[in-house]
């Protein structure tokens, strides 16, 4: 990056910055890709000042730390990797001040990659496994060039289905000065964003105990936990990151996220980009990702089902389990509702000897029916729409004996896992048909 002597940039340039603070973890590096217009003629300069980031085995590079060509020129932004894999994906993105980053194009060692739609007639990479390069190539160089362009490295030799994600204490992580622009690029009015920002920053804290009371710290980061208002503007912050195809899907609730994919003649490569863009993305928004708490689960009916390598997500092998818990909903690579009921039951017992005692202290009968509805139905019926169908004869039995021994205490007759589920899954369609703008809306035709 040129520099004058006060450390300030020379008056004449436009610069265009990404405050972005990359951890030492991260597997890409960033291109500063500047444009300066001289007023006294056409050339265009560009300069680029290239980071490398690296992990334990791997390593990408962008060693040019300037770039010159006029409009209308072509440009060749370099990028070497070092990585202990034969199957590598280099992905190029392009970010434009405080937009989130553009995905440009792909390259993989076996296959073709894929390139955006805006970026096939100018923008181009050839990856050369020999000398581990794949540079970005850029012809008829235009003004609206101007963005941070960076490189990011993946590996595998891998078949994945489901990988759930997970960002450590997601609520703390907030940056108030990112999450104004996305509330103002959401359309929010720009007052209650800037008061917004104003109350997540330099907010006083201190820890009291009886009369022992800590040293005031000063917090701007994250927001207040226990309050509506966290999970509500955590998901306003990540709001800016989809993906929905045909063949996979990134969904969300609140700080709990899976991406979602389906192979056919073993071509993963769009489920493992949509991992690589999450994990870059976070990174560039200051998110975290748990390795510890990130699960993939592989789903395979095939009868000779190959061997399945881990997802690796910044030099940490992620665990491949057998069974997952997704927003209190337990999942197996058998799509039975097994470890599901188990749960439910075990939970749904403990719940039940709560009630019993409650009736042995000669609690009346409607604060009885008050507990049953809140705290042992509530479990028993968990997600009923999604299981009650689906769930073997044997686990639907096994729920029932519950209903029936809450039955006996409340001294009444209860409805059964069958009736219950069939009353709320007419009810969800009723809804869903109700509503014109549901994405299911189309399976009914106009």
């Amino acid at each position: 990056m040129e520099l004058s002597s006060s450390g300030q940039a020379p008056p004449s340039q436009t610069r265009l910055r990404s405050e972005e603070d990359y951890t030492e973890t991260s597997q890409s590096s960033s291109l500063w890709l500047e444009l300066t217009v001289p007023q006294h003629d056409s050339s265009v300069r560009l300069t680029v000042d290239g980071n490398s980031r690296q992990t334990q085995k791997d390593t990408v590079l962008q060693p040019k730390a300037e770039e010159m060509a006029a409009e209308d020129q072509t440009v060749t932004l370099d990028c070497h990797y070092t990585s202990t894999a034969t199957d590598v994906y280099i992905f190029w993105y392009k970010q434009d001040g405080t937009s989130r980053p553009q995905f440009i194009l792909s390259r993989v060692t076996f296959g073709k990659g894929k390139t955006e739609d805006e970026f096939k007639e100018r923008f181009s990479s050839t990856l050369n496994p020999t000398m581990k390069s794949a540079p970005l190539k850029i012809q008829e160089l235009q003004l609206s060039d101007s963005a941070v362009y960076y490189c990011a490295e993946a590996h595998s030799d891998r078949k994945q289905q489901k990988c759930a994600l997970k960002p450590p204490h997601a609520f703390n992580t907030i940056q108030p000065s990112l999450l104004r622009g996305k509330l103002e690029g959401a359309g929010v009015d720009g007052h209650l964003a800037a008061w917004t920002t104003d109350y997540l920053t330099n907010r006083p804290q201190y820890v009291r105990l009886r009369d022992c009371e800590s040293e005031v710290v000063v917090c701007s980061t994250g927001a207040p936990q226990g309050t509506v208002l966290s999970p509500f503007l955590f998901t306003l912050y990540t709001s800016d990151f989809s993906h929905n195809s045909d063949s996979c899907h990134l969904q969300k609730f609140s700080d709990d996220t899976a991406i979602v994919g389906r192979m056919s003649e073993g071509n993963e490569l769009e489920y493992r980009e949509v991992i690589t863009k999450f994990v870059a993305w976070c990174e560039l928004n200051h998110l975290r990702i748990n390795a510890s708490k990130t699960k993939e689960v592989v789903i395979d009916f095939s009868r000779k089902a190959p061997h399945t390598a881990p997802v690796n997500i910044q030099g940490l092998d992620i665990e491949i389990v057998e069974e997952n818990k997704y927003l209190g909903v337990h999942l197996n690579n058998g799509l039975d509702w097994t470890h599901n009921t188990d749960a439910l039951y075990k939970k749904g017992q403990s719940r039940l000897h709560l009630l019993r005692r409650l009736r042995s202290f000669g609690v009346c009968r409607s604060l009885l029916w008050t507990f049953y509805d809140s705290v042992v139905a509530s479990v028993i019926f968990y997600a009923v729409v999604c299981w009650s169908c689906g769930s073997s004869e044997r686990d639907r039995k096994r729920l029932n004996k519950l209903v029936r021994r809450a039955g006996s205490v409340l001294d009444c007759s209860l409805d059964s896992i069958e009736e219950v589920g069939e009353r709320r899954m007419l009810a969800k369609l009723t809804s869903i048909m109700d509503t014109p703008s549901h994405p299911y809306t189309r399976l009914w035709g106009p």
